[in-house]
């Protein structure tokens, strides 16, 4: 298998290969031919997090699809176990819904950001349906639907071009349009349902209009909510009973469900939930059509009686957002549960108990890595998420409880401590004393929400904030805060670079150059020389010279100081200029640097940048986010778009090469 990828490749584009375990890479010694062969290694995840859609086959349970928001799907044929990929369907196209056809078997639709498209061969090729027309213009579709008595009827719902509707198949496609309502052609479609026991009635939530019912196929429709929805969000889901006429539930973007028992005419409250749990996903248990599940964003709820009461399914899953697929099975079905947070997990005891089934799944997106002074603790924010590796198990487990915000801007362990960590998210900073099993609000008193922290490594009780409002600092471990002076100034700090022999001189990385103070982090000054407005992501310091200081910008340039940052000059690093670089200073160690260039080769700097080693002539095979490297360990970590976490080991390199 052949390693080295083209340009378009590291850019995101991933080959259709089923990804290794291992990939082994040749290094070649700066004296000679092959000395050694090293290899970088998968860990395993940290677990499927960008799945956007799931499928479990009608007729063989344990065929399993999987469909991410880049346009991958990855295929399953014994319930999970193994997953290989099985197809890209259009490259960054997010898969909203794939849909079996129920006599043809093999055969699936899928409704994508870029389209609808169909496989006939269990989603190895996809070929494009023509929605909308055979022109250039591409309509996002969200949703299909098949007509259960005549399969060649299909129904499409479409993101601002309203519905459409096929009688051969998919062949060819008519906009449904209502003399009524002008709106109806131009709606977001977020859901259609068709009544089993009279096929001609068929239901769609638009976002505009709300719940819409035609009697007659799609040719008339008629409005069944006066609103949006009677809190006034989007229904985003709909579903009819299989056993009892005019049964109908809906399900909003705000957590709440209503019921009618009428076909629509009269609605009644089911569930008024709380505004952030928006429903995922709606399932019916195949032989118990009262028996529903649905995916929020709080966790999973179960009603026993077509939504007339909801409970909350399952503690054991974290509260984050889940999806949730029933397989097809009538006896005891599987209950599949995938989201950002709890990867793919499944349960065949109701779900009183969970097993994760995501391994080798793409889809894992990790843009943040860090770790204690050791490099033993290994912690990274994916997504929603914040991963803790556990080395027993070799599996990235969720280590989120308690964080709450959605996004997590930033995190970072203590100086003293392995066990406690911070954690940034837009409606606060969170703490955990136990590896991330629990986290609890913290810095009541800071009067910013943080996109960055940091704690000094050197003075224990001193920590850092920087957000919209500006920089502050802590001298009690976060109990009180002062703003930094100047007061006005709002820097987008990457990273803070702590100097060894001076636990007051710290160096930031800022979009607008670099930033430094001589007072413990009190006051700031920008550089004062050779330096305007430079996109910095790191700062660097010569082993050999305190004085000396390296700045690495986004595009892979780099500047030195002589004199602890006051004046900066062009330094050329061993790389071309304007090639991707990732910088990855030891947090601990800032002399110890390690540089991925053009996600091909690695190299390693002992003196902050001033003298370089190449250690790796070919490498990663994946787009890169970003990287961590920690001296003690001799580890490199790199985390990657859609792929999960690699790592490399260069503790046996730098001995040979170097005796270190």
């Amino acid at each position: 298998m052949n390693l080295i990828m083209s340009n378009s490749q590291h850019r995101g584009i991933i080959p259709a290969i089923t990804l290794p375990a291992v990939l082994v890479i040749l290094l070649s010694s700066c004296s000679g031919p092959t000395s050694v062969v090293r290899q970088w290694e998968y860990t395993g995840g940290p677990y499927a997090q960008n799945i956007s859609a799931f499928l479990a086959a009608e007729e063989r349970p344990s065929l399993l699809f999987a469909g991410l928001d880049n346009g991958d799907v990855f295929a399953s044929q014994d319930g999970g176990v193994q997953w290989t990929k099985a197809s890209t369907i259009r490259p960054g196209a997010r898969i909203y819904q794939m849909t079996e056809h129920p006599e043809i078997r093999g055969r699936i639709y899928a409704a994508t950001s870029a389209g609808l498209f169909v496989s006939s061969n269990e989603a190895k090729d996809w070929v494009p349906l023509p929605l909308g027309g055979t022109g250039s213009s591409v309509l996002p579709c969200r949703v299909v639907a098949i007509d259960p008595w005549k399969t060649t009827v299909l129904y499409a719902g479409t993101m601002g071009r309203g519905l459409f509707k096929s009688t051969d198949g998919g062949g060819s496609w008519v906009p449904i349009v209502s003399a009524q309502d002008a709106v109806f052609s131009f709606g977001d479609v977020y859901d259609i349902a068709i009544d089993i026991l009279k096929p001609d009635v068929v239901y769609a939530a638009i976002a505009q209009l709300g719940v819409m019912r035609s009697s007659d196929a799609g040719i008339s429709w008629t409005r069944l909510t006066e609103e949006i929805s009677a809190t006034s969000s989007k229904i985003t889901h709909i579903l009819l009973s299989k056993t009892r006429s005019g049964q109908i539930l809906y399900g909003t973007d705000a957590g709440s469900f209503f019921k009618s028992t009428d076909g629509g005419t009269s609605w009644s409250p089911a569930r008024r939930g709380p505004d952030d749990d928006r429903i995922l996903t709606l399932a019916v248990h195949p032989a118990n059509p009262d028996y529903l599940l649905a995916g929020t964003e709080l966790g999973i709820l179960l009603s026993p009686d077509f939504g007339s009461s909801w409970q909350t399914l399952s503690s054991s899953l974290p509260s984050m957002p889940v999806s949730v697929v029933l397989s097809p099975s009538r006896e005891l079905p599987i209950i599949y549960a995938y989201g950002e947070g709890i990867g793919i997990q499944a349960s065949a005891d109701s779900g009183r108990s969970w097993r994760a089934i995501d391994d080798n799944v793409g889809g894992s997106t990790v843009w943040m890595i860090t770790s204690d002074r050791s490099g033993r603790a290994i912690y990274a924010i994916a997504g929603r998420s914040v991963v803790r590796y556990d080395h027993a198990t070799s599996r990235w487990e969720n280590a989120s409880a308690g964080i709450r915000g959605q996004r997590i801007h930033t995190l970072i362990p203590d100086a003293d401590t392995a066990s406690t960590l911070y954690a940034a998210t837009p409606v606060g900073v969170f703490k955990t004393t136990n590896n991330g099993e629990t986290w609890q609000p913290t810095f009541r008193k800071l009067s910013i929400v943080p996109s960055f922290l940091e704690t000094h490594p050197a003075i224990r009780t001193r920590m850092y904030a920087s957000g919209e409002k500006g920089l502050f600092v802590s001298t009690d471990r976060g109990n009180s805060w002062v703003q930094a002076k100047p007061y006005r100034s709002r820097l987008s700090i990457r990273s803070f670079t702590f100097t060894p022999t001076n636990a007051g001189i710290i160096h930031s990385a800022t979009a607008e150059g670099v930033v430094s103070t001589t007072d413990g982090g009190f006051t700031w000054q920008p550089a004062r020389f050779g330096m305007s407005s430079e996109n910095v992501i790191a700062v660097s310091i010569d082993a050999d010279d305190p004085k000396t200081y390296f700045a690495w910008t986004a595009k892979g340039d780099c500047f030195r100081s002589t004199n602890r940052g006051l004046e900066w000059n062009q330094y050329t690093p061993p790389w071309k200029p304007g090639e991707q670089v990732e910088i990855a200073p030891d947090r601990w160690r800032p002399s110890s640097v390690v540089a991925i260039v053009s996600g091909q080769r690695v190299y390693y700097s002992s003196t902050g940048g001033a003298t370089w080693q190449e250690v790796l002539d070919s490498g990663t095979p994946l787009s890169i986010l970003t990287a961590h490297w920690n001296d003690q360990s001799k580890v490199l970590y790199v985390g990657t778009k859609d792929r999960g976490i690699y790592r490399f080991s260069l503790g046996s390199i730098l001995k040979e090469k170097f005796g270190e």
